[in-house]
């Protein structure tokens, strides 16, 4: 059952207000719990491994029709391959929990056919998220994780808006092209390990199921559109696993 896109930021926002309360209502206490990290103020690097599809709407073979009278504008949802791309974040750790803003980018082949249509493009994805991880065994400088958050992610696909006499049986250059950009809220659910070297530096592997709802598209008529499937306004649902890898640095903490 697809939820509209009220709800579902309704829904995101309540999970992230309970991860919230969580985080506050165990926060490290105030003594020495032996744990071999007490408190970091972080950035980070890392290589990802991204796709934004697993089993949903971008399956190449959907469009949304936008337009009262031909030409339409039409805009292609295509498959999304998976693709190395990278990562930065800034984090804060507080005994065994962590909350992490990262920027994630990767580069994609995009493919489209639906019988009427043939593409076969690029598009590139971007998120910001927010993150909050529990640390397990926190005495040890090997710690696994575990990490709850959202995401604000959005899906560049080059030349993936048309502008022509549509329905017809042509190419996709057959027609006016400009890039589709989808823009939406998401919720991530991960796992992964991480070791420090020192108090200073650490490295980090994980993997993160990301579950996303894109609500608007901006096409060739540079007009923010509901996307449509079959005439009806949808939220295009799409989930993905996602891998990183990386290391962290941590800044001194200041004196006061």
């Amino acid at each position: 059952m697809k939820l509209t896109q009220s709800k579902q930021v309704q829904f995101f926002l309540m999970v992230s207000i309970l991860v919230w309360a969580g985080a506050a209502g165990v926060r490290a206490e105030d003594e020495d719990n032996g744990d071999f990290i007490h408190e970091r103020t972080y950035i980070g690097g890392f290589a990802t491994y991204a796709g934004i599809d697993n089993g949903g709407d971008f399956n190449g073979t959907l469009a949304g029709t936008y337009g009262s009278a031909a030409p339409f504008e039409a805009d292609l949802i295509p498959t999304i391959s998976q693709n190395v791309g990278f990562a930065v974040l800034l984090g804060r750790r507080e005994g065994p929990w962590a909350a992490e803003v990262s920027y994630w980018n990767s580069n994609h082949s995009a493919t489209f056919n639906n019988g009427n249509i043939t593409y076969q493009g690029t598009a590139t994805y971007q998120s910001i998220n927010l993150d909050f991880k529990r640390y397990i065994f926190t005495q040890f400088p090997t710690q696994p994780f575990i990490s709850m958050g959202i995401s604000f992610p959005w899906l560049v696909v080059n030349d993936g808006s048309l502008y022509g006499p549509l329905p017809a049986p042509y190419p996709a250059n057959s027609f006016f092209q400009s890039n589709a950009t989808y823009t939406g809220i998401g919720f991530n659910l991960g796992a992964g390990l991480e070791i420090y070297l020192g108090q200073n530096f650490s490295i980090v592997g994980s993997l993160t199921e990301r579950w996303a709802g894109y609500g608007d598209i901006l096409g060739y008529n540079r007009v923010h559109e509901v996307p449509q499937i079959n005439g009806t306004d949808v939220t295009l649902q799409s989930s993905g696993l996602n891998f990183e890898v990386g290391g962290t640095f941590a800044f001194a903490d200041p004196i006061f």
